[in-house]
């Protein structure tokens, strides 16, 4: 009996590679943003904190697309979820910055990257519970 297209590795292997260039690209124009609108003066506490909040949804994101290996169809959701993030945090720092600029609006360097945990991190639930049993 052939195996289901699911556990096809070759199928994800792209999608795979796509998930990570879109985390890795996320990242980065998401410090981007960062540094337009945050100059520290130097190293301080907040030149360390912030840069790493921002990071840490994409951190927990990749530890769910190395959870979903072997799986498609939790590859195609988790980089999914990984496109969907990187988009609309970009479009939310664009707006914050640029749009509508507001003295409160740095407040959007804290809040999107929590949204993106706490969505990052039901999806690793999400992928722990539904892992496959090998017995």
């Amino acid at each position: 009996m052939p195996q289901p297209a699911e556990n096809q590795p070759s199928a994800s292997v792209a999608l795979r590679f796509s998930a990570w260039l879109v985390m890795a690209v996320g990242a980065v124009v998401h410090l981007g943003f960062l540094f337009q609108g945050f100059r520290p003066k130097g190293l301080t506490v907040m030149a360390v904190v912030l840069p790493a909040l921002v990071v840490f949804p994409f951190v927990l994101l990749a530890m769910c697309m190395v959870m979903a290996r072997g799986r498609a169809r939790a590859s195609r959701v988790t980089s999914l979820v990984a496109l969907f993030y990187a988009l609309f945090a970009a479009w939310a720092y664009w707006d914050t910055l640029y749009i509508h600029p507001d003295p409160q609006g740095g407040l959007i360097f804290m809040v999107m990257p929590v949204l993106g945990v706490m969505g990052a991190l039901a999806l690793l639930i999400g992928l722990a519970i539904t892992k496959p049993r090998h017995s």
